[in-house]
């Protein structure tokens, strides 16, 4: 049956974040207000994050970490009904996915689920987080407001739609991670400012002095030549000029690149698997593969217990047959050929009863049905 109650997200006024003015006394200050114990404002760190949330190589790392939520399949163990099964399948599960992959990043947040004309969940919206006051459990209806109308999710009917995502006190790894972009914005700003002044040749120009005619001649010629900067000066005039394309361009990318690197520490624990260095080795990239390998599984067990311990009560209570249903990230669709492979034969060396077919069917050889076969043992290849 479809519930009467009216989307939140309808309720509430919505207000655009700002962009832009963002620097690194704006960044304290803002989370300096976010931590306040007393009276907590989480306002302007939206902006902070809003801001920085453009930069490329925060994007790609944020998409990155957010993958390993939605690059494997979850699976309802138990649940028999095929009506819930692909309700569960659909894409508002998915976006659902991406919502908690945001919130590593985000801090806490808010999901609203939203029914559809059969009752089933069809849809998820993210309350702005401009509009939550998350230790009071409250959504205002006027963003970046304490004043006004407010919606308290934690009580009916409400509770049954709106999931909460993270602990009120979580600002997120945005909150660790704005410094590098916002000083390699300011850095890139100086290269792009650096590059304008010095990254064409300098043109020299001598007039003779006893023209009186001369310098606007040779001045008019200069500015017909281009936009690369020029000096126009007497014959006979010395100047000494500083070689500026050895001395400052060489400082400008290392940073940038050290800001970059910091990043991908943050976000993964490593850099070796999202930038290319000159030292390294196969070991060492196995290390750092390890490392995010860890990250991610991290970051998929939080989400099953959201799932299991917040979400599933809310889907029971809209109806849904889940009771002593678990949600589980179905791992082995992950598995390489050579890692099911081992997968495999260790549960055959511990003794477990495998069916060959069963084999056979997972690697997709066809079974031999009496036909001459190949096998190795001992690293001899028999008949």
């Amino acid at each position: 049956m479809k519930s009467e109650r009216e989307i939140i997200i309808h309720r509430i006024e919505i207000g655009q974040p700002h962009r832009g003015g963002q620097t690194i006394q704006t960044w304290i200050n803002n989370l300096k207000a976010a931590e306040n114990a007393v009276n907590t404002d989480r306002r302007a760190l939206v902006n902070t994050y809003h801001d920085i949330s453009v930069d490329g190589q925060l994007t790609a790392l944020v998409e990155k970490r957010v993958l390993s939520l939605l690059n494997v399949p979850i699976t309802w163990q138990g649940l028999r009904d095929e009506r819930y099964i692909q309700n569960l399948e659909s894409p508002w599960f998915f976006d659902l996915l991406q919502h908690i992959g945001k919130s590593i990043f985000e801090g806490y947040s808010l999901v609203e689920l939203v029914p559809g004309k059969d009752g089933l969940i069809d849809d998820v919206n993210r309350i702005p987080p401009a509009n939550i006051l998350p230790f009071e459990k409250l959504i205002t209806c006027q963003p970046y407001s304490r004043s006004g109308s407010v919606i308290s999710y934690t009580l009916p009917p409400e509770n049954k739609y709106v999931l909460e995502v993270g602990n009120p006190a979580d600002l997120g790894l945005y909150a660790v991670l704005a410094p590098y972009v916002l000083m390699k914005r300011s850095n890139l700003a100086d290269f792009a400012r650096f590059n304008e002044m010095f990254g064409m040749p300098l043109r020299w120009y001598e007039y003779d002095p006893n023209d009186p005619t001369a310098r606007d001649k040779v001045t008019e010629a200069a500015k017909a030549q281009g936009s690369a900067a020029y000096v126009v000066v007497p014959k006979g005039t010395k100047v000494n000029f500083v070689d500026a394309a050895k001395t400052g361009a060489s400082s400008y990318e290392p940073f940038h690149d050290l800001m970059n690197r910091e990043m991908s520490i943050v976000v993964l624990g490593q850099t070796l698997t999202t930038q290319q260095t000159n030292v390294g080795s196969q070991a060492l990239g196995e290390v750092h593969q390890q490392v995010e390998t860890e990250i991610a599984m991290k970051d998929r067990l939080m989400a099953e217990y959201l799932l299991n311990y917040k979400l599933k009560p809310m889907l029971i209570a809209n109806g849904y047959p889940l009771q002593g249903v678990k949600a589980q990230f179905n791992l082995n669709k992950e598995l390489t050929p050579a890692e099911k492979l081992k997968m495999w034969l260790e549960m055959a060396d511990a003794g477990l009863p495998i069916a060959k077919e069963d084999l056979y069917n997972e690697f997709g050889v066809p079974l031999p049905k009496g036909r001459v076969t190949l096998t190795t043992k001992g690293g001899e290849v028999r008949k």
